[in-house]
């Protein structure tokens, strides 16, 4: 099985699957890749009202936003008889996602007229590697719909993220 998508900005990714079956062993492998895309303009008002004054922020700007991830997998179920199945199955991959702002920023007082204005420039990223282990056995009993079902889970997901603002005057 093989999939594949496009979108806006960019956007784009797809996956594979592929599954064999014997008699006693089904086998599978996949991959995927999605790289996704998000941009936008941002527009805020927030007024604060304290006392007699009103203090106004706005902001008006852009973003872009890039999220990265792929992954690889796999699996193997052994049917050792008609009443016992074990299976184990992995994935592995990568994340990683990152984002980039450019804001102009104007701040007044009603009272005291006070105008501020500067520019705000953010930028981020993060991501990290992950992976899983997983394994089943099923224990299937005379009884119709009486199982006995046992599983692990082993897996791991590390990070890091870096975010940076930088303000300047205008």
């Amino acid at each position: 099985q093989v999939t594949a998508n496009v979108g806006q900005f960019g956007t784009y990714g797809g996956d594979l699957l592929l599954n064999m079956r014997t008699k006693k062993i089904n086998y599978s492998i996949g991959a995927d890749y999605n790289n996704r895309v998000f941009k936008g303009d941002a527009h805020a008002l927030r007024e604060t009202y304290q006392a007699a004054d009103t203090t106004r922020l706005s902001s008006a700007g852009g973003y872009e936003r890039n999220n990265i991830m792929w992954g690889v997998r796999g699996g193997l179920e052994f049917e050792l008889d008609t009443n016992n199945v074990i299976a184990v199955t992995g994935r592995f991959g990568e994340r990683s996602m990152g984002a980039t702002g450019n804001y102009a920023y104007d701040e007044t007082s009603q009272v005291s007229g006070y105008l501020s204005q500067y520019n705000s420039y953010e930028q981020f990223d993060r991501g990290g590697v992950f992976y899983s282990v997983n394994g089943t056995w099923t224990h299937s009993f005379p009884t119709e719909g009486h199982t006995l079902t046992a599983l692990f889970d082993i897996g791991s997901r590390n990070a890091h993220e870096t975010s940076e603002n930088k303000l300047t005057e205008t």
